[in-house]
């Protein structure tokens, strides 16, 4: 059976993937059966169909990633948060490469294991209604910089009055909530977490 299976192998040019004794080990392994006729080494078979094992015994092991607590999961969308200061103001953008403001914060919380709505205004709906005077970091403050109803922005409380979040000229920035303009536009905070 072993020089059999050698032998297709062989034939098969994939012999130069199995060291020798990777190949002796499995081929040991392998319950004594002929090979069938379709597979004969006259009527080649496609590289592609044949797997074989290099260590069959070593299954894969794969590490499961710890499931984070709600305020580990805060720190954690904190803490990326501010890691992308600077990244830039990119409209419809929700990657490293440029980000709008519900594009980032969709971007953190998906990144931290939290499922939330892609648009500001879906994103209004969801969580507890906080207090302005009440807000703690991590609870996100919405914004209507437009002249209409509804919401327009949003960022992340930061705490000390400060929140950061995705400016047209400066990008992923920490701004003042006490700021005349953003004060101004502030319509309302939700805590998701």
């Amino acid at each position: 059976m072993k020089k059999q299976l050698k032998k297709a192998v062989v034939c098969l040019g994939i012999s130069s993937l199995l060291p020798v004794a990777a190949f002796s080990a499995w081929a040991d392994t392998v319950p004594a059966t002929t090979i069938p006729a379709q597979h004969a080494v006259a009527k080649p078979v496609p590289k592609a169909a044949i797997v074989v094992p290099v260590h069959p015994a070593a299954p894969a092991v794969v590490a499961a990633k710890p499931k984070l607590n709600t305020q580990q999961q805060k720190a954690q969308i904190l803490k990326l948060a501010q890691s992308l200061k600077g990244t830039r103001y990119l409209q419809g953008g929700s990657t490293p490469k440029g980000f709008d403001s519900s594009g980032y914060v969709n971007y953190l919380f998906t990144k931290n294991g939290v499922n939330i709505p892609r648009s500001t205004n879906s994103l209004f709906q969801k969580g507890k209604v906080v207090a302005k005077n009440a807000l703690i970091a991590g609870d996100l403050v919405f914004f209507n910089t437009n002249r209409g109803k509804g919401v327009t922005d949003v960022g992340i409380y930061l705490g000390n009055n400060t929140f950061i979040s995705v400016t047209t000229k400066r990008g992923v920035a920490i701004t003042n909530l006490k700021d005349k303009y953003w004060a101004s536009k502030f319509v309302g905070a939700k805590r998701i977490l």
